[in-house]
């Protein structure tokens, strides 16, 4: 038995030598310096811990209108801002005519209603379609960045068009639309 007890006192002295040559070791890392030059270190551009990167997806091939309104609403939502993704459910024309720094409208609750697309066909237009966003307005920012709160309805209308056979919208609204969350989480 005293062997048993010596062998076991023994990986233990081992294993706090072992911990010991590891702290010391990493004491050594953590040292300041105290000669050599002395450097600018670039300011922390990131993003922060709290934030989180979202790339939404292009427009799909065969999307009904009312999929590239709701489409369109989140590409709005991209992290870092990029306009790229929102331009490509706009026809060519609309996309370079959009005036996407015309301020920002922040809204809650929105609903996508489009018309079906059975009373389209009665129309005789399968080449055009229209959809509304109705939503509740949380706020606005104006084109130099001043915030007004809002508490009421708004609606905007899109008019669609059938370009190479996907749906595009034609008529974007000036400015940025955004949810009151994204509002919150990043501006």
């Amino acid at each position: 038995m005293t062997t048993g007890s010596g062998t076991g006192r023994a990986g233990v002295v081992r294993a706090l030598a072992g911990v010991v040559t590891f702290l010391v070791a990493m004491t050594g890392c953590a040292a300041i310096p105290t000669s050599g030059p002395v450097t600018e270190v670039a300011e922390d551009a990131g993003f922060g811990q709290s934030t989180v990167r979202y790339s939404p997806a292009l427009p799909a091939d065969g999307a009904e209108p009312g999929e590239i309104v709701r489409g369109y609403l989140d590409a709005m939502l991209a992290y870092p801002s990029s306009n790229r993704t929102a331009a490509a459910f706009l026809t060519p024309s609309a996309a370079d005519e959009w005036q996407r720094q015309d301020g920002v409208t922040i809204y809650d609750d929105a609903q996508v209603v489009s018309l079906p697309e059975g009373d389209r066909a009665r129309a005789g237009d399968s080449t055009s379609a229209r959809v509304s966003i109705d939503a509740a307005r949380a706020g606005a920012l104006d084109s130099q960045g001043r915030y007004t709160s809002a508490r009421d309805r708004t609606s905007v209308d899109y008019e669609l068009v059938q370009v190479d056979g996907q749906w595009r919208i034609a008529n974007p609204q000036p400015g940025l639309l955004v949810t009151a969350k994204f509002f919150a989480d990043y501006f």
